[in-house]
């Protein structure tokens, strides 16, 4: 039973059993929640309900891909995508869901995601969980100071 529910909560509910880039389409995932997220009343009902997720799904990601990995003895599995459904909620923290964040933002973390960059790639060797999340965690937060930056200086 305990297998079962880290399979289901590491690939966040299957989708990360998806034949192709399973990690584009966690991504996505992400998306689709920002977005079910940005019809909250107001933006201040927007951050709370993104930050209650990010509170659940950080600690959840490390608990369930640290069992995902160990049980299927796998070393940061590619069918595990909490890790980039978390990583895009923090790119687009707090910003509006509008279609330049969007796209911006997804190309930009799936950019950073992919090539890890340093110190993003270096993350990668934390063991267990930790290591699973802690570079999409990273390049969330890379990609979201690249996309302020850039909304700042191309789309004001």
């Amino acid at each position: 039973m305990k297998q079962k529910i880290s399979k289901f909560i590491a690939t966040f509910g299957g989708i990360g059993l998806f034949p192709f880039a399973p990690g584009s389409v966690g991504s996505i995932a992400g998306l689709i929640i920002l977005g079910a997220i940005s019809f909250a009343p107001s933006a201040a009902y927007q951050i709370i309900l993104q930050i209650l997720f990010l509170l659940i799904f950080i600690p959840l990601g490390v608990i369930a891909s640290s069992a995902y990995e160990k049980y299927f003895r796998k070393i940061d599995p590619k069918e595990v995508v909490i890790d980039e459904v978390v990583g895009m909620v923090i790119t687009l923290f707090a910003l509006p869901f509008s279609l330049f964040n969007v796209i911006a933002g997804y190309l930009l973390f799936r950019f950073l995601d992919i090539v890890k960059p340093f110190p993003i790639g270096k993350l990668q060797n934390i063991k267990g969980g930790w290591g699973i999340m802690a570079d999409d965690i990273a390049a969330g937060i890379v990609s979201a100071v690249i996309l302020r930056l850039l909304i700042f200086f191309i789309v004001s």
